[in-house]
């Protein structure tokens, strides 16, 4: 959800650039180009983090069912 809120965001200030320079110079940086790059890297970054976090998830449950599957198997050897 924050990140279809940050890409909406993103969206507006590509399509009206006066107000990334408005929020820009609220924030001290010098011009609403910059503010647009940082918040791209910020959304790509916590994007990667989360992809990250489900892969490690997935596989954890991956290798739980195959070691279940592998002590069922060795019981009826």
């Amino acid at each position: 959800m924050v990140v279809i809120l940050g890409y909406l965001v993103l969206f507006a200030f590509i399509l009206n650039p006066q107000w990334a320079d408005k929020v820009a110079k609220f924030f001290g940086i010098e011009s609403g180009a910059a503010l647009i790059t940082y918040i791209s890297i910020a959304l790509l970054s916590l994007i990667s983090i989360v992809l990250y976090v489900k892969q490690k998830n997935q596989n954890e449950s991956i290798t739980k069912i195959i070691r279940h599957i592998g002590i069922k198997d060795a019981k009826k050897c």
